[in-house]
């Protein structure tokens, strides 16, 4: 018989669990299930083999890039210490050949920790499921499933009027959340890595995902200070990260972001690219406790770096449509209300399906009514093109889509009072979705959401309202 595996974490208090978190720190997972059975009370003193302890996350590094010279190709790295996060993460592994004994031990930890939860440590609890990169090649979609350059992507969204008004990002900080970047062929001002035998992998070529990422960015906010947090496994396409890691970079990075806004180190200005995605719930139990719950802890940081902290939160859609779905995408997440989910479906992030540079919906783009909020994706951008310099490099899936978005959200917030005091995140993104250009449809539809990115429009707009 087939053994059942079902992954969880808990979130907990730090300050309320003294024990329990120095024996995380110190990594001892056989005290932390003590001290984890203890908090859960009497009736788990004679459950001690109902879970175990997963692998705990790993410990988040801070480093600062100093470069010397001109060309900035040489650089030392200094370690820096990372702020105090008021919560800790312990990722549960259930497993047995009883899929149903399984279950109720699961159901019954959750219903334990829901009751105990604002009377003791314990803050939450989420089913724990894989994610990857939102890359993609689609063969399907033409004899050449390459289609047009940079220069036809950018003028489909109507970009040339960043650069025709000066705005180039200028202290506007974006946080490419990915596999790492080369800091010999980007300038990088801090990165989050964490300690895993995993990272010992070479540096990321210059072709790699993060390295897209972030080009597409940089071509339309060429000024912007760029931010590297390694989340997903660097090079290796096909290993999964975890929910639970994702939940602890997020507290990391809005604990050191919140320390440099007080020291006036950066601006206020902060932009998070996420160019992943779930493609599988079958991993996940309760199904929706993730991709379709807005109370879910790492949904619930989402919202928190958006409504306060003021950061500008961009998502690809996935890369789940049902034309051309990715090869993991789970049978039952494909296609139109199956596809777009958990954060990348949020109400409070910009969510980007992809098109080709003359308008045409790219069949392997997620579709809506996303699980979150229903109007997802918000615009559709473009994706499938080659770099007009370099035909050899090309930019894929509705990461290139989210990761072009997001350069175009930089380089309107370096405009003077164009602020997220003044103009917030919610506004960017209703006027970004309002002045979208409609091509096929004349209302959100699930394919295209409101349409294609108009960057020409937005900029009129943002100057019709916050002159």
């Amino acid at each position: 018989m087939a053994e059942t595996t079902i992954r969880q974490f808990i979130v907990v208090n730090r300050s309320a669990a003294p024990e329990l978190s120095q024996a995380h720190d110190q990594r001892d997972a056989a005290t932390v299930k003590g001290r984890l059975l203890e908090l859960l009370g009497p009736e788990y003193q004679d459950r001690t083999t109902e879970f175990d302890i997963a692998p705990l996350p790993p410990k988040w590094i801070l480093e600062k890039f100093e470069y010397h010279g001109d060309d900035k190709k040489t650089f030392t790295i200094v370690r820096e210490t990372p702020q105090p996060v008021p919560t800790l993460n312990i990722p549960l592994i259930f497993h047995g050949e009883d899929e149903e004994q399984v279950r109720q031990a699961v159901i019954r930890l959750r219903s334990t920790i829901a009751r105990l939860q604002g009377k003791t440590a314990f803050v939450g609890t989420s089913a724990d499921l894989p994610f990857q990169s939102t890359d993609c090649w689609c063969p399907g979609e033409a004899a050449d499933p390459v289609f047009g350059t940079r220069h036809d992507a950018e003028a489909a969204i109507r970009a040339p009027v960043l650069k025709n008004n000066g705005l180039r990002g200028k202290n506007v900080n974006v946080v490419i959340i990915d596999r790492g970047m080369d800091p010999s062929l980007v300038t990088i001002k801090h990165r989050w890595t964490f300690t895993t035998a995993s990272n010992n992998i070479p540096v990321p070529s210059p072709d790699n995902h993060a390295m897209m990422v972030v080009r597409n960015v940089l071509k339309t906010a060429p000024d912007a200070n760029i931010f590297d947090c390694t989340l997903l496994p660097q090079h290796i396409s096909d290993v999964v990260q975890f929910i639970t890691v994702a939940y602890l970079a997020y507290a990391q990075m809005l604990a050191d972001i919140a320390n440099w806004q007080l020291t006036g180190a950066y601006s206020t200005e902060w932009v998070f690219v996420n160019a992943w995605a779930i493609y599988n719930r079958h991993f996940e139990f309760p199904v929706g406790d993730y991709t379709g719950n807005p109370n879910n802890p790492f949904n619930q940081i989402v919202k928190q770096a958006a409504l306060q902290n003021n950061i500008d939160m961009v998502f690809a859609a996935g890369n789940c449509g049902v034309f051309c779905p990715r090869w993991n995408c789970g049978r039952d997440d494909r296609g139109p209300g199956r596809s777009i989910l958990g954060a990348n479906s949020h109400d409070d992030v910009l969510s980007t399906g992809a098109v080709r540079s003359d308008d045409t919906w790219l069949g392997y783009s997620s579709q809506g009514p996303g699980l979150l909020a229903h109007d997802k994706p918000d615009l559709c951008v473009p994706s499938q093109y080659r770099e007009s310099t370099d035909a050899h490099l090309i930019n894929t899936g509705t990461s290139a889509s989210c990761a072009l978005a997001a350069g175009v959200i930089a380089a309107l917030r370096s405009r003077p009072g164009w602020d997220s005091n003044r103009v917030s995140p919610q506004a960017l993104r209703d006027i970004l979705v309002a002045t979208a250009r409609k091509t096929h449809y004349p209302t959100w539809n699930g394919k295209l959401g409101n349409g294609i990115l108009n960057v020409q429009d937005a900029y009129a707009e943002l100057g019709n309202q916050f002159p």
